[in-house]
């Protein structure tokens, strides 16, 4: 039984010496961590104290100095809400420790939580009011929220305290500078702290800055030496002293300076101020005519690498500069610039970004007809975005403005196959199988094309829509004038139009492609019975003048069939017809035959008409057409009252290529203005529908379109995300209305109608 007790004693002392010295062991490690932490986050390598800083509180969790230089460490790195967290465990702590009640009072000014941070600056001076620093960040924070007078106050307490503080020191000369424009004070200021610290490039710099401003070039070149005799490779002393040798002329003095820039090897912390000067003096140096020397910088500036920290500041800086390159008309230039962009990697949080930039460029060189020099631009939009078929829309139109159509229509058929709704995309590959011989009549893709557009046509002449129904089988006969069909589906719109001499031309047409038609031939016989074969077209003047008068029924006051309508069809339909409307033809054919009108050749038969058809409102005007002009005067007339009031005059002139399809665009742009645009589905998909509704109807991403049934009731919003020039991309609100929608329905567009963003919702604005 001795030998027992005596055996247990035994163990017992031995596990407690094991136990003294591994946690010895343990805490000696956390002070080693620390301690190098403390070394790391001296010499400002950030990443390596944090890790330090981790493993000393991982051996001792009730370390409160740890737990704030670790906030440190993330204040620096600009990860507030980490820096936040550590501050106020080292607080949980110790409620009373002023250095974190310092950091953390700092943390919230980044935040711009300014009411938080003076809290924690009044807490310091409740412990100790004689606090330096405390009063330092408040005269800091009074000078952020404009309140001068209690940032100097504080400032003075803070050097009253320790008179040596150099930061408030300065924070004094800054206010009575830039707030108050005291060059005498914040001079007494600036060159106290020059007494206390005479290589302090920070004063000196200031004291340039003021100098320049207020041209004392002397004074200010004399404190840049200075700068760059402590510290050769100053940027903002040899960016300053550039300035000051570029406005005298001492143009020999540049180049060393510039040399001096270039041999600097910025830290990742001073990229994006260092990437800044070097944009700010290319372009200096370039409006001066020092081209070698601006070439020097941009060299320079491209050879940087920027972190996904400074990807975006980076980005924008190139993007600067290529607009400023184009200003001039220094394309040359700009591609430098533009060959950095395309060898950029983005990560995938940058994407977004990179590929925004890439697309405004491509507009850019697009709108300055840039198209070779775009290539690269489409091409890297392809490379990082192939499921996107804009990339190869946009290299299509690129090489169309080279002139070469085989590649254009390649690339377009590419985006087509990507995504085959959208009508943009067909457009291109259209206009390119017509611009080149390459492809024939009967050819796999000029059918493929016609097609399309015949199985429009026949949809929209089912529906009544006459008018598209042209539109779509005018289409399918220029990629195809062989087909018979389609030329009786054309033959069938004039039929139901009463263009009776181009009905006969159609059918005329059909039989030469089928003799064997019985219906063409029908229908021809029909009309030499009617004796109406004997139509002759006028032969159309060089200076005619017509009536226009476009009535807006109560339904459906829509003005974007004028758009449809000036396509193709608005000559050939207003040298024929005197009104275009919104109001059936069948309706006003109707309506005219019950009142025994046959012309509306004068405002009051107008009148008569509109308000016969329950119209609001009646466009009333007329068009002078000449040979190379186009001129068209009209008013818009309210009906609702006993006499017709005047809303607006428009007055549009065109003399250049399509001038009446312009002028009409630029009168329905302005109608606009008074009626809702509406226009219908084109196609949907899963994820995505498509609307006749454009850019120039006023669409623009990000405006809502309210849906409606076949009765008129509204389904659904649809909010715009992608615009065209006739048609838009968008999706719908709700996954209800998705199941509801159908190819067809109408839509309709009220202009500044827009989504915005509150709190992470969608809202309408």
């Amino acid at each position: 039984m001795y030998c027992k007790l005596r055996m247990l004693k035994i163990i017992t002392i031995a596990a407690i010496f094991v136990c003294f010295f591994s946690l010895s062991a343990f805490c000696q490690a956390g002070r080693e961590a620390f301690l190098k932490g403390n070394e790391y986050l001296e010499e400002k390598n950030y990443q390596q104290a944090i890790i330090a800083y981790q493993q000393a509180i991982k051996s001792n969790p009730y370390h409160k100095i740890a737990y704030h230089n670790l906030g440190r460490c993330y204040l620096n790195l600009n990860l507030f809400t980490k820096a936040e967290e550590c501050l106020k465990k080292a607080l949980k702590l110790d409620p009373d420790y002023i250095p974190a009640l310092n950091k953390l009072g700092v943390v919230y000014e980044y935040q711009k939580k300014y009411k938080e941070a003076w809290k924690c600056y009044e807490r310091i001076l409740s412990i100790n009011p004689m606090e330096a620093e405390a009063h330092y960040n408040l005269a800091s924070l009074f000078q952020k929220k404009r309140d001068f007078e209690r940032a100097i106050l504080h400032a003075q307490k803070a050097i009253k305290t320790k008179p040596d503080y150099v930061e408030a020191i300065i924070k004094l000369g800054d206010i009575y500078w830039k707030s108050y424009h005291n060059l005498e004070k914040a001079s007494i200021y600036y060159k106290r702290v020059k007494g206390i610290e005479p290589e302090n490039k920070l004063v000196r710099s200031c004291l340039a800055e003021m100098y320049l401003q207020e041209g004392l070039i002397e004074d200010a070149e004399m404190e840049c030496l200075e700068i760059v005799s402590i510290d050769p490779l100053s940027l903002t002393a040899l960016s300053q002293l550039i300035k000051i040798y570029t406005s005298q002329g001492r143009y020999e003095r540049i180049g060393p300076l510039c040399q001096q820039i270039i041999s600097i090897t910025p830290a990742d912390s001073r990229m994006l101020s260092y990437s800044s000067v070097l944009s700010s003096m290319i372009t200096l140096l370039f409006d001066q005519g020092m081209e070698k020397n601006a070439d020097m910088l941009s060299q320079k500036l491209v050879s940087l690498h920027p972190s996904s920290k400074t990807f975006d500041s980076y980005l924008s800086t190139l993007t600067n500069l290529i607009n400023f390159m184009f200003d001039k008309s220094r394309y040359e230039k700009a591609a430098l610039f533009c060959k950095r962009i395309t060898a950029l990697v983005p990560s995938v949080k940058e994407l977004n970004s990179y590929r925004g930039t890439l697309n405004r460029l491509i507009r850019l060189y697009f709108k300055h007809k840039r198209y070779k020099d775009s290539i690269p631009l489409c091409q890297r939009v392809i490379a990082i975005s192939p499921s996107d078929g804009i990339g190869h829309y946009q290299l299509s139109i690129a090489y169309k403005g080279m002139g070469e159509y085989k590649e254009c229509t390649n690339e377009a058929l590419k985006a087509c196959r990507i995504d085959p709704f959208d009508e943009m995309f067909w457009h291109v590959v259209e206009k390119g199988v017509l611009d080149t011989n390459r492809q024939q009549v009967g050819s796999p893709l000029r059918t493929e094309c016609s097609k399309r557009h015949l199985e429009m046509a026949q949809h929209y002449f089912r529906l009544g829509n006459i008018l598209l129904a042209e539109y779509e089988y005018k289409k399918a006969r220029q990629l195809n004038p062989q087909s018979a069909s389609i030329r009786l589906g054309l033959a069938k719109c004039y039929e139901e139009q009463g263009m009776k001499p181009e009905l006969i031309e159609e059918l005329k047409k059909v039989l030469e492609l089928d003799p064997e038609n019985n219906e063409a031939r029908d229908k021809i016989e029909m009309m030499w019975k009617q004796k109406t074969l004997s139509f002759v077209k006028e032969t159309i003047p060089e200076v005619r003048k017509r009536r226009l008068a476009v009535i807006f029924s109560t339904k459906n006051p829509v003005h974007l069939e004028i758009d449809l309508v000036a396509g193709e069809m608005m000559d050939e339909f207003l040298t024929k017809s005197w009104t275009v409307s919104p109001v059936s033809t069948k309706e006003v054919q109707a309506m005219m035959n019950n009142t025994g009108l046959t012309t509306v050749s004068n405002l009051q038969a107008a009148v008569q008409l509109a308000k016969n058809l329950g119209a609001s409102y009646l466009l009333w005007g007329e068009i002078q057409e000449e040979k190379e002009r186009i001129c068209i005067e009209s008013q818009l007339l309210y009906l609702r009252e006993g006499t017709p009031q005047k809303k607006h005059e428009f007055f549009h002139v065109n003399r250049n290529k399509g001038c009446l399809t312009k002028c009409l665009s630029y009168l329905s742009n302005e109608l606009s203005d008074f009626f809702p645009v509406q226009g219908e589905i084109v196609s949907l998909s899963k994820t995505s529908i498509v609307l006749n509704l454009g850019e120039k109807h006023g669409a623009r991403p990000g405006f809502i379109c309210d849906a409606f049934d076949p009765a008129g009731k509204k389904i659904t919003e649809i909010e715009i995300i992608e615009v065209g020039d006739n048609a838009s991309k968008g999706i719908v609100t709700t996954v209800s209305g998705m199941r509801q929608l159908l190819p067809h329905n109408r839509v309709s567009l009220q202009k500044g109608q827009v989504v915005k963003e509150t709190k992470g919702k969608k809202k309408k604005g």
